[in-house]
């Protein structure tokens, strides 16, 4: 069992969010257990945007999206 940064990208129409988690990758199983999810890149219409200065209720919208995505070990995407 291996400790490690992992990322997952939602790619929307109108927005991509690159999301970041600190996961246990477990290799027999192929599997990632994950927590600690966090939004790393944030681009909405083309435009970079500043997650943290978002309102709370939209950061927990766009955190959301991240239900359902196959977070991986950085480089094993």
């Amino acid at each position: 069992i291996m400790s490690t940064t992992c990322t997952a990208t939602y790619e929307g129409d109108e927005m991509t969010v690159t999301f970041t988690a600190t996961g246990k990758y477990y290799p027999q199983y192929d599997e990632t257990d994950i927590t600690d999810i966090d939004v790393e890149c944030l681009e909405i219409l083309g435009q970079d945007v500043a997650f943290s200065k978002l309102p709370i209720g939209l950061q927990e919208s766009i955190l959301d999206l991240s239900d359902g995505l196959e977070f991986w070990p950085e480089g094993q995407e």
